[in-house]
C-alpha cells in the first residue's frame, strides 16, 4: 500500500534538510532508546516513544513521544515532540530519528498505517540502520580520500631583491612573489590561498614562500633557488606585480670570470678587476654588478637588466662566486697592486671554477711546467696510485691545495687529476696524504687501455711507474673448464679443472674471486682471465658438490655430471659409458612384475614400476608425483613385491597420514597378499613385528615419536606417502623422517610443489640427500632466480637435474578412457545489503591492516593480514560467519540452493567442499528445510569409513565435506558433481578434493562448480593464483601456487583492497552493456598477454615491446587493468597473430 510517506520521504531528502553529518550520527545510534514500536497517529502521522538518559540542547532526560506527519503537496512535514527541543528552529532529535527509521525502511510505515506486522519490520530495522551507517562512513571516507572535485589554477609573478638586511658582502638575495588566479586580475593573499584547492605542483611551490606584507610573499635563501627550479619548466613568468614584462628562463649555463680593465676617474684612468658572467664558450652575458646569485641545491643567476635567469655551471664554487658578487669591482691604485692581486687570485680562485686573466696581464711570471709521475702498486684488481707533480725545486703530491707563495702550474696539476678520474681512479686519503685507487672492472679497463692512454697523453705528459708484479699484468683469454668422470666401484669419481692458455687455476681461486664480487681471476703468470657466467655457475655448483673440485659422488649424480661435460667439454671413461648405457636400456625397458599383478596394472602403471626399478639400479631415490587417482599406491606395492620375489624377505616402511594408513593395508591385502603386512600404530604397536614383516605401515606422528627406535632399523625401502607432510625442511616431522634408513627412499605426492620451491628441495633431500646441496645454496642458485623468471635458464637447469628422479603424469596424459571433466566458475553477485556489509568490512580491515604494516612492517604483521583475509573470505561466503545475528541473505547460499535443487531434480549426486565447517553447518539447516538428504564429514567425525560407505552405496544426493578432513585419501566415485563453496589459495588442494570423484572407477562425466563471490577478495584470490601457478609448472609440470608466505606486499594490499579495491569495485555481472564489453575486451587482452609470457618471456620484455610500464603489464595479466590505450590494445592483439 503506497502512503504519503512513500511520495515525500527519502534518505536523500533527509540529508538535504538535516545535513549529512547529523544523519550519519543518528544512524549510528541505531534503535537505542526506543520504547515499544512505531505506531500510527491521526492523518497518516507516525509516532514513537524514546527514553533519553542524557539531555541535549537544554532538554532534560526523560521519556518523550515524537510524532511526524508529511505534507506531500507542499513538500514539507510537521513534527512535534514532548521534549519541546529543536535544532535551530527545525525538528528535534527524536522526530529526526523517527524520520530516519521510516526513510531507511519504507515497509515499516506501510505496516504501521495498514495494521501490518510492525513487530517483524521493527526486528529488521537495526540491521538496516547499521548497514546504512556503515555506508555513510564508507562514502564520507572515500570523499575525504578523493579530495575536492575542483582545482584552481594560479599564476606566479616574481621580482628579485637583494635581501632584507645585512651587509652587501653577506646578504643573500630573495624573491618577491605575487599570486593570482589564472586569467584574473586581483592578487591573492596568503590567507586567501589557504582557502582554495590547488594542484600538487602549485601547492609544492607555495610551500617555499613566507608572508611578507599585503599580497606579496617572499622566498629567501636556498628556498629562493628551489622556487626558481619549480618555475623553470614554465619558460617565462610575469615580472613584478603582473606587469607586461616577463622573466625568461634560459638553458645556457654560466660561470664567473674576472677581467682586468681600465676605468676612468676624475683624477685619471686606473686599472680595475671586474667580475663578469660568461657562458661555457666564453661569451659575455652579464656583469656581476647587475646580477643576483641564488645559491642552493639549484643555483641560478638572475640578470636584473635583461630579466633573464640562467643555471650556474656545476664546476663553479658557489662560495667563491658569491664573494665575487658581493664586490663586483676592485680598483688597483698602483701598478704593483696588480701583481699582488694576481698572486692572491691564482692561489685562491683558479681551481674554483672562476676564469682569471692571463698571468702576464697581472704581472706574474710564467710558471714551470712540471713532470707528472704516476706510481702504481697493489694487486692487478685493486690498484693503488700516487700522483706527483715534479718541479725543479720540489715534488707536490696531487691533489694539493694552492698557496699564495708558490709558483705552481695549477692548470697542469688539475688536468692530471682529472685524467686519472677519467680512467676510473677514485681519490682518497691514506695517513693524511692523498691517494688514488681503481678496482674491479675499472682496473680491468686500466690494463686493457688505460695505461696506454695515460702514457700517450701530452697535456700533461704522464710517466707511469709500475711495481714488478704489476709490470707483468696482461688481460688473457677467458677461463675455461674441463670435466673428467671415471668409475670407482659403485661411485663416480668427478674432477673439474679450470685453466686458460695452459695455465691451471685452482677452484679455490675461482670461488674466492666470485666471493669478492669480481668476475676476474689472476693467473700465476700475472695474466687476468675473465670468469664467464657459465664457468661461474659451474664453479658454484661443483664447489657445493665436490671438495676442491674433485671427489666421489653417488651414481644418481650422473645426469648432472654428464650435463657438465656436454656444456664445458671433458672426458668420460669406458666404465661410466657402459654404466650409462645399462641405465638407458633399463629406463626404456619393461618392468619386471610379480605374477599376480601382470594382468592388473595398466600400461602407464607398468612404466611407473619400471621407473622405480631404474632408480633402484641407479642407487637413487625419487618422487612419484603422478596425479591423484593414478595408482601410486598400487605401483609401489608391485615394486616392493617384485623385489621380495627376487631378493627374499626384508621389511619396507611406508609412512603416511593416519587417514590413509588403512587404505595401504586394504590395498596390500587385495593386490599383493604375498606381502606380510603390519600396521605399526596405536598404543599396542609392536616393534618386534617389524623384522618379520615385508611391509610396515605407520604414520608421521608415530615416526616422530619413535624415531630413536625406527632409525636403527635398516629397511629395504622407505616410502613417504602424501609426502607434502615433509615439505617444511625445518619441521620436526621432516627431520625425523629423514633419519630413517633404507636402500631406497621414495616420496609419493601428487603436489610436490604447493607453495614454494623449497618444498621440492625438502622432498628430494629426503629421496637423495645432498643431491641439491644445502637449502641455502638451493635457494640462491635456483629458488630466487626461478621465482623471478619461471621460464628462465635456471628453471631449465633444475628440470635437467631432477628429471630422472621425478616421475609426473597427469590423468589427461594416461587415462584416455577417463570420463571428461568440465570446470565451471559461477560468479555469485552480492545484492546491495550484502555488498554494503562487505564494503564496510573491507574498508575497516584495510585501514587497520595498513596501519599495522606501517607500524611493524609486512613480515611482523602477518597474523593481522591473515585474520583480515579470513574475515573478508567469510563475509564473501555468508555474513553469518562474521555476524551470527545477521539477517542479510548470502548470494552464495542462494546460488548453492539453486544448484542443489537442480541436481536433485536430475538425479545427480555431488560432493560439497568448504574450508569453513560452520558454513556447512549453516547450510545443512537449509537442506533440512528442503528435505534434501545428505552425508556429512568434518574433522570431528569418528567413523569415516562408514560415512564414506553409506554415500558410495546409498542414495543421498549430497556429501558435505570439510576440505581439510576429506580433501585427500577418499574414493567417492558415486558422485558426478563437485561443488567448491569457497576458493582456496592452493589450487592443488582443490584438485585433490576434486579427484575424490574424478579418478579411476568413475564412469560418468564429472562437473566441477566453483562458487566465487563477484567483486570480492575471492575474485582476487582466483586471479592471483593464476599468476602463481607457473612456479611448479616451470620445474616439474605440476600445479601449485603461492600461499601467504609466497605473496608480495602489493599482492596482499590488492587482496585487502587498495584505493581501487573492494569498496569501489563493481561486480562484473552488475555492469552495463558497454562497461561489460570493455571488461570482456580487457580479459581477452589479458589472455593474449599471458599466452605470450608463457613462452619464456618476462613482463619487462613485454612492457618494452609495447612501450608501456611494467606495472601496467602486471595489472593486465592479473586482470586488474580497467582500461587501455587503443593503440596499445592493437599491439597486444597483434601478439596473437601467427
Amino acid at each position: 500500500m503506497a502512503t504519503a510517506w512513500d511520495a515525500w520521504l527519502s534518505m536523500a531528502r533527509l540529508d538535504a534538510q538535516l545535513g549529512g553529518p547529523m544523519v550519519a550520527r543518528l544512524l549510528a545510534l541505531g534503535t537505542d532508546g526506543i520504547i515499544g514500536e512505531v505506531r500510527p497517529g491521526p492523518n497518516e502521522a507516525l509516532q514513537v516513544d524514546f527514553k533519553a538518559n542524557q539531555g541535549y540542547y537544554g532538554v532534560r532526560p526523560g521519556v518523550f513521544q515524537a510524532l511526524a506527519q508529511p505534507n506531500p503537496q507542499a513538500g514539507t512535514m510537521r513534527g512535534q515532540c514532548t521534549c519541546h527541543g529543536s535544532w535551530g528552529g527545525n525538528v528535534c532529535e527524536h522526530v529526526a530519528r523517527l524520520l530516519i527509521f521510516v526513510a531507511s525502511h519504507p515497509p515499516l510505515a506501510r505496516a504501521a498505517l495498514s495494521g501490518g506486522d510492525v513487530s517483524a519490520r521493527m526486528r529488521e530495522l537495526p540491521a538496516l540502520l547499521g548497514a546504512l551507517s556503515r555506508e555513510k562512513v564508507l562514502l564520507r571516507s572515500l570523499e575525504h580520500w578523493a579530495g575536492p572535485s575542483h582545482v584552481d589554477a594560479i599564476d606566479f609573478a616574481i621580482e628579485p631583491t637583494r635581501g632584507a638586511s645585512g651587509h652587501a658582502e653577506t646578504a643573500q638575495p630573495a624573491l618577491l612573489v605575487r599570486v593570482r588566479r589564472a586569467g584574473a586580475r586581483g592578487m591573492l593573499s596568503m590567507h586567501e590561498l589557504e582557502r582554495i584547492s590547488l594542484n600538487a605542483n602549485d601547492t609544492r611551490t607555495l610551500e617555499l614562500l613566507s608572508f611578507k606584507s599585503g599580497k606579496a610573499m617572499v622566498a629567501e635563501g636556498p628556498l629562493a633557488s628551489m622556487l626558481l627550479e619549480e618555475l623553470r619548466p614554465r619558460g617565462t613568468v610575469p615580472f613584478g606585480s603582473f606587469t607586461k614584462q616577463v622573466v625568461t628562463f634560459s638553458d645556457v649555463a654560466v660561470r664567473p670570470r674576472v677581467r682586468k680593465t681600465l676605468t676612468n676617474r676624475a683624477d685619471g684612468s686606473a686599472e680595475s678587476l671586474v667580475g663578469e658572467w660568461v657562458s661555457e664558450s666564453g661569451e659575455l652575458l652579464a656583469l656581476a654588478s647587475t646580477t643576483l646569485l641564488y645559491r642552493g641545491r639549484f643555483p641560478f643567476l638572475f640578470d636584473v637588466t635583461r630579466r633573464r635567469v640562467h643555471p650556474v655551471a656545476e664546476s663553479v664554487d658557489l662560495g667563491a662566486a658569491a664573494r665575487l658578487q658581493a664586490i663586483p669591482v676592485i680598483e688597483l691604485p698602483k701598478a704593483d697592486h696588480s701583481t699582488t692581486a694576481g698572486k692572491i687570485l691564482y692561489a685562491s680562485m683558479s681551481s674554483r671554477g672562476v676564469d682569471l686573466p692571463p698571468r702576464e696581464e697581472l704581472g706574474l711570471a710564467a710558471v714551470e711546467t712540471p713532470r707528472v709521475v704516476l706510481s702504481l702498486s697493489g694487486t692487478p684488481l685493486d690498484v693503488r696510485g700516487r700522483l706527483e707533480a715534479v718541479y725543479s725545486s720540489r715534488k707536490v703530491v696531487l691533489p694539493a691545495v694552492a698557496d699564495a707563495s708558490s709558483e705552481r702550474d695549477l692548470d697542469t696539476e688539475t688536468a692530471a687529476v682529472a685524467l686519472l678520474a677519467r680512467n676510473g681512479f677514485v681519490t682518497g686519503e691514506t695517513d693524511g696524504r692523498p691517494t688514488h685507487g681503481v678496482s674491479g672492472d675499472s682496473a680491468i679497463a686500466l690494463w686493457q687501455r688505460g695505461v696506454l692512454e695515460l702514457r700517450a697523453w701530452t697535456r700533461p705528459v704522464v710517466e707511469v711507474r709500475l711495481t714488478e708484479r704489476l709490470a707483468r699484468v696482461r688481460v688473457g683469454a677467458p677461463l675455461r673448464a674441463k670435466v673428467r668422470i671415471a668409475m670407482q666401484g659403485s661411485w663416480l669419481d668427478a674432477k673439474v679443472d679450470f685453466a686458460t692458455d695452459d695455465v691451471a687455476v685452482e677452484m679455490a681461486a675461482v670461488k674466492a674471486a666470485l666471493a669478492k664480487g669480481t668476475r676476474w681471476v689472476t693467473l700465476s703468470d700475472g695474466a687476468l682471465s675473465r670468469i664467464s657466467d657459465e664457468v661461474a655457475a659451474l664453479a658454484e655448483e661443483a664447489g657445493e658438490l665436490l671438495h676442491g673440485g674433485q671427489g666421489l659422488v653417488g651414481a644418481h649424480q650422473l645426469g648432472r655430471l654428464s650435463r657438465w661435460v656436454d656444456e664445458h667439454g671433458g672426458t668420460v671413461d669406458d666404465a661410466v659409458s657402459a654404466f650409462r648405457e645399462r641405465l638407458r636400456s633399463l629406463a626404456v625397458g619393461s618392468a619386471k612384475l610379480p605374477p599376480s599383478l601382470k594382468n592388473v596394472l595398466r600400461a602407464y602403471q607398468r612404466r611407473g614400476v619400471a621407473w622405480l626399478q631404474f632408480l633402484e639400479e641407479l642407487g637413487a631415490g625419487g618422487i612419484l608425483a603422478d596425479d591423484m587417482g593414478l595408482g601410486k599406491t598400487l605401483m609401489t606395492l608391485a615394486f616392493i613385491s617384485q623385489r621380495k620375489s627376487v631378493s627374499g624377505h626384508a621389511p619396507s616402511l611406508v609412512v603416511c597420514p593416519t587417514s590413509v594408513a588403512p587404505g595401504w593395508i586394504q590395498e596390500a591385502a587385495r593386490f599383493t597378499p604375498e606381502l606380510r603386512t603390519t600396521l605399526f600404530h596405536g598404543a599396542a604397536r609392536d616393534a618386534e613385528a617389524i623384522a618379520s614383516s615385508d611391509l610396515v605401515v605407520t604414520t608421521y606422528a608415530i615416526v616422530r615419536r619413535d624415531i630413536e627406535a625406527l632409525s636403527k632399523i635398516p629397511f629395504r625401502f622407505v616410502v613417504a606417502d602424501e609426502a607434502q607432510n615433509i615439505k617444511n625442511p625445518e619441521a620436526a616431522t621432516t627431520h625425523a623422517v629423514k633419519r630413517l634408513r633404507g636402500e631406497l627412499r621414495l616420496a609419493l605426492s601428487g603436489t610436490p610443489v604447493e607453495n614454494r620451491l623449497r618444498e621440492l628441495w625438502s622432498l628430494l633431500d629426503f629421496a637423495n640427500p645432498g643431491m641439491l646441496a644445502t637449502h641455502g645454496a638451493f635457494e640462491r642458485r635456483f629458488e630466487r632466480p626461478i621465482v623471478e623468471n619461471p621460464t628462465g635458464p635456471r628453471a631449465s637447469e633444475l628440470r635437467a637435474v631432477i628429471r630422472p628422479f621425478v616421475l609426473r603424469r597427469t590423468k589427461g596424459e594416461v587415462l584416455v578412457d577417463l570420463p571428461p571433466k568440465t570446470e565451471i566458475e559461477r560468479p555469485c553477485i552480492l545484492d546491495v545489503p550484502h555488498k554494503r556489509l562487505y564494503d564496510a568490512l573491507a574498508l575497516t580491515l584495510r585501514e587497520s591492516v595498513s596501519k599495522k604494516i606501517a607500524e611493524v612492517g609486512m613480515a611482523r604483521a602477518g597474523m593481522n593480514v591473515l585474520t583480515a583475509l579470513l574475515r573478508l573470505r567469510q563475509m564473501s561466503c555468508d555474513p553469518r560467519l562474521v555476524d551470527p545475528d545477521s539477517v542479510v541473505v548470502s548470494a552464495k547460499r542462494t546460488a548453492f540452493l539453486e544448484i542443489v535443487r537442480e541436481l536433485v531434480a536430475e538425479g545427480r549426486r555431488a560432493l560439497v567442499f568448504s574450508q569453513f565447517v560452520e558454513l556447512l553447518r549453516l547450510w545443512r539447516i537449509d537442506l533440512h528445510a528442503e528435505n534434501i538428504a545428505y552425508e556429512y564429514l568434518d574433522g570431528s567425525s569418528t567413523d569415516r569409513s562408514s560415512i564414506v560407505e553409506r554415500f558410495q552405496n546409498g542414495v543421498a544426493p549430497l556429501f558435505l565435506i570439510s576440505l581439510k578432513a576429506g580433501g585427500t585419501g577418499l574414493n567417492l566415485t558415486a558422485a558426478d558433481t563437485v561443488i567448491h563453496c569457497d576458493p582456496w589459495w592452493n589450487p592443488a588442494v582443490e584438485d585433490q578434493a576434486t579427484d575424490r570423484a574424478h579418478r579411476i572407477g568413475q564412469d560418468k562425466p564429472v562437473t566441477v562448480i566453483r562458487l566465487v563471490a563477484a567483486g570480492t577478495v575471492e575474485e582476487k584470490i582466483s586471479a592471483l593464483k593464476a599468476t602463481k601457478r607457473t612456479l611448479a609448472d616451470s620445474v616439474i609440470g605440476a600445479t601449485g601456487d603461492g600461499a601467504l608466505r609466497g605473496l608480495s606486499e602489493d599482492d596482499l594490499r590488492s587482496l585487502l583492497g587498495d584505493s581501487e579495491g573492494e569498496a569501489d569495485a563493481e561486480p562484473e555481472a552488475l555492469k552495463s552493456g558497454p562497461e561489460r564489453r570493455e571488461s570482456e575486451e580487457m580479459a581477452e587482452l589479458g589472455r593474449i598477454a599471458r599466452a605470450w609470457l608463457s613462452e619464456g618471456r618476462t613482463q619487462r620484455m613485454l612492457g618494452e615491446h609495447l612501450g608501456v610500464a611494467q606495472g601496467m603489464i602486471s595489472k593486465l595479466v592479473r586482470g586488474q587493468l580497467e582500461s587501455i590505450n587503443p593503440e596499445t590494445a592493437k599491439r597486444i592483439r597483434a601478439l596473437a597473430q601467427p
